[in-house]
Formats: C-alpha cells, sequence, structure tokens
C-alpha cells in the first residue's frame, strides 16, 4: 500500500515496448486533460494545494527519472484518514498514475526538468447545497491554498465533493478550453488567500498577469496541412505552465528513452492524423524529415527535413499520408493525440495497425489514397473504452511493424508483425 491517507493510491500503468529503452504509454480517455510543466530551474509550490471537486491522476516524467518529494495532509472532513499527515517519493519515469483526491492537500518539491500529465477526474457537491449557496465551489476555479506552517489547532477541515460528474461536464469543460477568449490569456494560474476583515474571513483569488511569451513556430512546412497550433498555457511561475488539452480524443505519450532514438522506417498512415506536442530538455533536438506520399495533393512527393528544439507550448499537425521520420536527442518525450479518418467504403479500420513502414533509405515512395471520412465524438468513447479494456486484460504487446507486401493476385497488402512481451 503506498499511502494510508483513504483514496491516494500509486497505480501502476501499462507500457507497450517502442523498440531498446523506448516505451509507448496509452491514456484510454476521450475527456480533456492537462500538461504541467515545471522549467529547468528550481521549482516548488510553496504551499499546499486542495481541489474540492477535482481528483488528480498525475503521471510524471523526466528524462533522467528524477525524484520528487511529496508531502500530503488530508483535510477531508468525512475521512477516516482527517488529519493524517505523509511525506512520500515518487520516481518521473512515467511508469505509475499517482491519485489524489479532492480534500487531500498536497505539494511537490524537486520538480525541475519534471512534466506531468494530469489526467483528472470531476466531482461535483450535494446539488441542494450547490443551489442554495451552501458550498463557495467554483468549477472554474477549484484551488484552495494552505500554508505549508498551517495551524495545528485547529487543523482546516473541508468538504470535498462526492458526486461523479458526468460526460456533459467535460463538454462544457472542453468547450471552454477551446474558446478564443483572449482575456483568459492575460493572466497566470489563480492563487488563494484567506484575509480576515472586521471577524469575517474571505478567501481573496489572487491572478497575476502573464510573464512568459508565446513561442514562436519551428518551422514553416511546404507541405500542405503540415502545421503548427499555439497551445494556450496558464502560468504557475516564470518557466512553469499548465498547458490544457481540450480536443475529447484518447491519447498517448511515447517515452523515446534515455539515449538518441532514430526511426528506422518511415512511417505513414492512412486514417491518422498524428497531432504531436514535444517536451524536454529545452536545449535537445528533434529532427524531422517529411514526405508527401499522397497521390492528388498538390504537394505530393515534396520532401522535407528540419531540426527544432521540443516546445510543449506547441503542437505539430502531420496529416494522414504524409510519411515522417524522427531523430530524438536524449530525453525527449512525446505526446499523440491523434484525428481520425475512415474508410469511405465502409471497413473496419484498426488503428492500432494504421501505419506502413517505408526503408529510410527508400528511392521510391508508394502513392497513397488516404482515408477522409470524418468521425464522430461517439467513434473517441467507444475507441476509449476498447482500449482500456485491452489495457486491463492480461495480452501485452509491443508497437506494431507493418510492411507492405503482395498477395497471390499481385495486390498490395498491409502485413504487421509484433514482438510478444511478456505481462
Amino acid at each position: 500500500m503506498f499511502s494510508k491517507i483513504s483514496g491516494v493510491e500509486l497505480i501502476k500503468r501499462v507500457r507497450m515496448s517502442n523498440g531498446g529503452d523506448s516505451y509507448v504509454i496509452p491514456f484510454a480517455t476521450s475527456r480533456p486533460f492537462n500538461l504541467v510543466v515545471h522549467g529547468e530551474n528550481h521549482f516548488e509550490y510553496g504551499h499546499y494545494g486542495i481541489h474540492l471537486g477535482q481528483m488528480d491522476r498525475l503521471t510524471f516524467f523526466s528524462h533522467d527519472h528524477k525524484i520528487i518529494t511529496l508531502k500530503l495532509v488530508d483535510f477531508r472532513e468525512e475521512s477516516e484518514s482527517y488529519g493524517l499527515e505523509e511525506t512520500k517519493t515518487v520516481i518521473a519515469d512515467g511508469k505509475h498514475e499517482l491519485v489524489i483526491p479532492p480534500g487531500v492537500a498536497h505539494t511537490f518539491s524537486d520538480l525541475a526538468g519534471i512534466a506531468t500529465i494530469n489526467n483528472y477526474e470531476i466531482f461535483l457537491p450535494d446539488a441542494e447545497a450547490w443551489i442554495n449557496g451552501e458550498t463557495d465551489w467554483d468549477l472554474g476555479n477549484d484551488i484552495v491554498n494552505v500554508p505549508l506552517k498551517y495551524s495545528n489547532s485547529p487543523k482546516p477541515r473541508f468538504k470535498s465533493n462526492q458526486k461523479r460528474a458526468s460526460n456533459q461536464l467535460y463538454d462544457l469543460i472542453a468547450m471552454r478550453q477551446s474558446s478564443d477568449d483572449s482575456k483568459t490569456e492575460q493572466f497566470g494560474h489563480a492563487l488563494t488567500e484567506d484575509v480576515n476583515l472586521n471577524g469575517e474571513t474571505f478567501r481573496l483569488k489572487i491572478r497575476e498577469p502573464k510573464q512568459q511569451q508565446t513561442p514562436d513556430f519551428p518551422f514553416i512546412s511546404g507541405i500542405r496541412g503540415v502545421e503548427w497550433r499555439k497551445n494556450k498555457l496558464v502560468e504557475t511561475g516564470p518557466e512553469s505552465g499548465i498547458i490544457p488539452f481540450p480536443k475529447q480524443r484518447p491519447f498517448y505519450v511515447v517515452d523515446h528513452g534515455r539515449s538518441i532514438y532514430e526511426h528506422d522506417a518511415f512511417g505513414v498512415h492512412l486514417g491518422q492524423e498524428d497531432n504531436l506536442t514535444f517536451f524536454g530538455p529545452k536545449n535537445s533536438k528533434v529532427k524531422i524529415t517529411l514526405k508527401d506520399c499522397r497521390e492528388s495533393s498538390v504537394s505530393s512527393q515534396t520532401e522535407e527535413t528540419f531540426q527544432f528544439k521540443p516546445e510543449p507550448g506547441m503542437t505539430l499537425t502531420i496529416p494522414q499520408g504524409v510519411a515522417h521520420a524522427f531523430v530524438f536527442e536524449v530525453g525527449i518525450f512525446t505526446i499523440n493525440q491523434p484525428k481520425v479518418f475512415l474508410r469511405e467504403d465502409g471497413k473496419d479500420y484498426d488503428m492500432s495497425t494504421d501505419v506502413i513502414d517505408i526503408p529510410i533509405d527508400a528511392k521510391e515512395f508508394p502513392k497513397i489514397r488516404p482515408y477522409s471520412k470524418t468521425t464522430s465524438k461517439k467513434f473517441y468513447e467507444q475507441f476509449a473504452k476498447k482500449q482500456y479494456d485491452f489495457l486491463h486484460s492480461n495480452e501485452k504487446i509491443s508497437t506494431p511493424v507493418v510492411l507492405l507486401a503482395k498477395d497471390d493476385d499481385g495486390n498490395d497488402v498491409r502485413v504487421a508483425f509484433r514482438e510478444k512481451v511478456e505481462a
């Protein structure tokens, strides 16, 4: 058992072998999530943070597998472990998910060089209490800050939300995060502070003006559809911030290992549009080579090579039908939240084998007609459910290698090879 505080867990994640010491870490959810970055200089929060309605589900990543110090205090008035304090350590290697329920105060030290995926869940207060104003819970600002040296007599008491939110609430969160509201981009993440005026306590929410500059586009491609998108960033410090991902699609993180990782083949998808966000040491570099294999594209057969630094404030889109190969320097991670297009003939689509591997030294590239039928939100929800069931089965496999071959009639077919991995 990781913790004596009720509901605090450290859950082992499923990781798929991706060759060498590289792994693919799937997140089987179609809900919004956050990427939290902390910069490379010393970073710690300096206070406890408490959510009353948000359950944090945290996966930590660092290229050198740093150790994080975690301090917890249970301030839930209804909890069997109320008042219990603990200090724990967690390794930032992407192997586990840390679960912190609403009402449990937490703070972290030694976060320099670490990035965190928060695949959070939302809980709601009792509806009658909410309507009657008996709770001051605020969905848009669900944070209470308590000093590290809080008064021990009496300890703070909070009533945490208990009712698990429906998918409709996550739809509203995604809509709000996707809105183009420039005013929300002008300020950093809020802090709270309780002040006493004439014997009455008020909780102030403080938002400082934004300090960080918006990153520049790393390169401009001449291949149709290859483009960068700037991500929203809510600052928590000079080099740190929270990046919301409101696109409601399953995603995965690729850990490219602790040595230089180089693709030994070009990969090209028929139905998957890659949406890639890169993070890792700021001085490391990524090299990408692109080849447009779409037979009807205005940039068909165009080839380009670019080099850039990992910048979590940007997302790179690579359309289906564009072959790509990467070289990653040490310690780089990739989030891919792909958009899926289906076959026009209605035949089944298998996302897990939607790739054709082309030798890195190939002189000729196939001419491809990629899929173009758009998918619905229900498709991603169903895919997330299937992925969740697979990840909780006993079968553990590696990512596939898919090659073009000829059948007995001379037609092109795709053949998938997987390395069996012990559970």
